[in-house]
């Protein structure tokens, strides 16, 4: 059972006990979206941003890793001090040049990192009225006018893709492959060297 995520919407989820009934014969990816949506609707406009930034990023990594070979190097890039694509920022660009993420998605991808970096780094008391953060929430491309619903209407529709684009990418995940040997430029080096 999967319910429509349309612009103009937001799920009425009372309970999550409500919830996990509705939802408990869908598959996971439903449910696990469903969850989400319950416990993102009861947040402040800051507790909405960073949390609809954290589990975007969480699933930026899953997505990425089903790609990857499935090595425990593999992980080491996504998990770790200093991972290289251990950040919000690097997993969006790299899902992007990776091509596991549309360029649409990469732009309302990158106005929510924005929106969650606005919020997570600042000390004041403040919320999508801010004229920082309304100018970027008007960015995303839901027709809502007011901030709250385009911000959470935006976060479950690019969610509800991506949490399913995991399956999709994994059956392109990359192998181990042997490459043909070349060794033209080994024999040139070594001629190169007897002449002199």
């Amino acid at each position: 059972m999967l319910l429509p995520l349309n612009h103009n919407y937001l799920f009425p989820f009372p309970s999550l006990k409500m919830t996990t009934k509705l939802f408990e014969d869908a598959p996971h990816e439903v449910r696990r979206l469903a969850l989400f949506i319950h416990n993102f609707q009861k947040e402040s406009d800051r507790g909405a941003s960073l949390m609809a930034g954290s589990v975007i990023d969480e699933v930026l990594k899953e997505i990425i890793a089903g790609f990857l070979i499935n090595k425990k190097e593999s992980l080491r890039l996504l998990d770790g001090f200093n991972a290289p694509l251990g950040t919000f920022s690097s997993r969006i660009l790299a899902a992007y040049c990776l091509g596991l993420v549309e360029k649409h998605e990469y732009k309302e991808l990158e106005i929510l990192r924005r929106i969650r970096n606005a919020f997570g780094h600042t000390w004041s008391d403040i919320d999508f009225s801010n004229p920082k953060i309304s100018a970027l929430v008007r960015q995303l491309p839901t027709k809502d006018t007011n901030l709250r619903s385009k911000y959470h209407n935006s976060v479950a529709n690019l969610l509800g893709e991506l949490i399913y684009r995991h399956h999709e990418v994994s059956q392109s995940r990359r192998k181990l492959k042997s490459w043909p040997k070349k060794y033209g430029f080994i024999k040139r080096n070594r001629k190169s060297k007897s002449e002199t």
